[in-house]
């Protein structure tokens, strides 16, 4: 069995959550359907120990989640901003 990081098991966890099918994530991370459901249970280990159940139903780890979101939407609009006034200073230009 390969090692799966930590990073991509969160990801199918947060795909999973948001309605994808866990045999769609399973064709495509390729691993095992058992496996994702397992992981959607929080009974599946992963390397060193890690498992998902501190990520399931955890409303400190939703918070940070939706702040890291809400930074993330902040940090894409003033990045178009900046790209919005490079292109008006390269037309002046």
């Amino acid at each position: 069995m390969s090692k799966i990081s930590e990073e991509t098991l969160v990801e199918v966890l947060l795909r999973a959550k948001k309605g994808e099918s866990p045999a769609a994530l399973a064709r495509e991370y390729g691993i095992g359907l058992t496996t994702v459901k397992r992981w959607r249970r929080g009974t599946q280990r992963v390397s060193k120990g890690f498992t998902p159940e501190p990520l399931r139903n955890n409303s400190a780890s939703e918070k940070k989640i939706k702040e890291l979101e809400k930074k993330l939407e902040g940090l894409t609009l003033l990045l178009a901003d900046a790209f919005d006034a490079l292109k008006k200073q390269q037309n002046e230009n």
